[in-house]
């Protein structure tokens, strides 16, 4: 990891506003319930679309392979122990 790049990457202004929105997605989709790792790992797959990855979270027919994300995180699901 070059550190100097990474903080010419987060100083360069385009980038800050990416980030600044990126980080919005994530924190309006952890309000809702989601875990941190789960939401950035559904964003991802679905190329930032935040608006798609929250629909394929509460998709119950996705409810097994959310499932699986949680476990893969080590992040006992919503209502489990």
């Amino acid at each position: 990891l070059d550190v100097g790049m990474a903080a010419q990457y987060l100083l360069d202004e385009a980038n800050g506003e990416e980030m600044i929105f990126y980080e919005s997605k994530v924190d309006i989709m952890e309000q809702a319930g989601f875990p941190r790792l789960v939401v950035e790992h559904v964003l991802d797959q679905f190329s930032g679309d935040r608006d798609v990855a929250m629909a394929w979270l509460v998709e119950p027919d996705n409810a097994a392979e959310v499932a699986r994300l949680y476990a893969a995180y080590g992040i006992a699901a919503e209502g489990g122990e």
